[in-house]
């Protein structure tokens, strides 16, 4: 099992991304604020994650969705 942490940070942060892991490039747990920009730097395509999950509905953990989505759909 491969796991990244792709975000840690807090909502506000500056310097991190809001919460986000990533689970054998296959697999993104949260995808708070910063998570899509985060992703594009370490190489991986939005399109090429098979499964996003939210563990609760806190803005930190699930801000970037609307990103994730779009970049699923522009990006080849």
């Amino acid at each position: 099992m491969n796991i990244k942490f792709i975000g840690t940070g807090t909502m506000g942060s500056t310097k991190r991304a809001n919460t986000s892991i990533l689970i054998d490039n296959k697999i993104l747990l949260d995808c708070g604020m910063g998570t899509v920009k985060q992703l594009e730097s370490y190489g991986i395509k939005t399109k090429d994650i098979k499964y996003l999950v939210i563990t609760h509905f806190h803005a930190d953990h699930f801000f970037d969705i609307p990103n994730f989505l779009i970049g699923r759909r522009v990006r080849k």
